[in-house]
């Protein structure tokens, strides 16, 4: 258990620490004193101590301490103790502290013995609530991923695609639908399993693709199709990294239960900038109605068009087999 002792009085803050360290014998950590409320904020940020321990400090300076630590702890609490002497203003200290999200309010006179327990059981309380909120954050991530390929599923791409088309004024963005080609054939003549391995590695392919930038994202939107968004300025940069795509799913080899299988993907690409004002909806059925189009043209090629402000009818750019349209 690692602490940090934030005293009005440093020799104050020594003796609690001497008596704390002594008391938890070999569960006790570094036990770090300061008495300057701002120097103790900035060892917070750097070390994340497990416990803060403020030592009869004025009420306005203990609170405004909590706040900013529940302001930064994030994923990982931290147990806040605030020691305050009583007088005819604890009752009001201790309502502050709590409401501003201290663990516990104690008097500074509690013997060594009591503080210890108080100690422990605001420290098991740090660990509960880091397990549950590591759980959760797990529990979130897994809701918004697809459980066979890795990517995001469809309710974690919609979150990032509102926030793209809502950013759209700063940059534009091509929104690209791709499906296996011939896949059903495939399924026929192995079997389920093996097909699950080829979307699993397609999924592999696009989500380590070095055409997919921090700012971009993908997903698996259903059986062997994918969506994913690239950010851009210019149109055909982006038919040329998704061309790129393209060429990188039909260079991969799957194998698995002694079959080695290449496959090609079609691919639909939708293209919108700052002036695009439309419903999102436009943009995903005109990436859809690309993909179609490259599926009717001989598959394995990119398909393109782009959407002018409100417009519903796409404008198309055109389609090459590997080659930019």
């Amino acid at each position: 258990m690692s602490g940090l002792i934030v005293a009005h009085n440093r020799n104050e803050g020594m003796l609690l620490k001497s008596s704390l360290v002594d008391s938890l014998d070999k569960h006790a950590g570094h036990f770090e004193v300061i008495d300057d409320v701002k120097a103790a904020y900035s060892y917070y940020l750097q070390n994340h101590p497990d416990i803060v321990m403020t030592v009869g400090l004025p009420s306005a300076y203990s609170e405004a301490l909590v706040i900013r630590i529940r302001r930064v702890d994030g994923d990982r609490h931290t147990g806040i103790i605030v020691l305050a002497p009583v007088s005819d203003s604890f009752d009001r200290l201790a309502e502050d502290n709590f409401f501003a999200g201290a663990d516990d309010v104690v008097s500074v006179n509690l013997s060594t013995i009591i503080l210890k327990s108080k100690l422990i059981t605001v420290f098991n309380l740090k660990i509960a609530t880091d397990n549950l909120r590591t759980a959760v954050h797990k529990l979130h991530r897994l809701a918004l991923t697809d459980e066979l390929t890795g990517l995001a599923n469809m309710r974690g791409f919609l979150k990032k695609f509102e926030l793209s088309v809502a950013q759209l004024a700063d940059r534009g963005f091509a929104l690209v639908m791709m499906d296996l080609d011939k896949f059903k054939r495939i399924n026929d003549t192995t079997n389920h399993m093996v097909g699950s391995h080829i979307i699993k590695g397609v999924g592999r392919v696009l989500r380590d693709s070095a055409v997919m930038s921090q700012f971009d994202y993908a997903a698996r939107y259903g059986g062997d199709e994918y969506i994913f968004v690239l950010h851009g300025s210019d149109v055909h940069e982006q038919i040329n990294k998704v061309d790129q795509i393209r060429s990188e799913v039909a260079s991969a080899k799957f194998e698995f239960q002694g079959h080695r299988i290449s496959v090609t993907a079609s691919l639909g690409l939708c293209w919108v900038d700052g002036r695009f004002s439309g419903a999102p909806e436009n943009i995903v059925k005109a990436a859809d109605s690309m993909l179609y189009l490259s599926k009717d043209l001989g598959r394995n090629r990119v398909s393109s068009c782009r959407l002018d402000e409100s417009s519903e009818t796409p404008i198309l750019l055109g389609s090459a087999d590997g080659k930019v349209a």
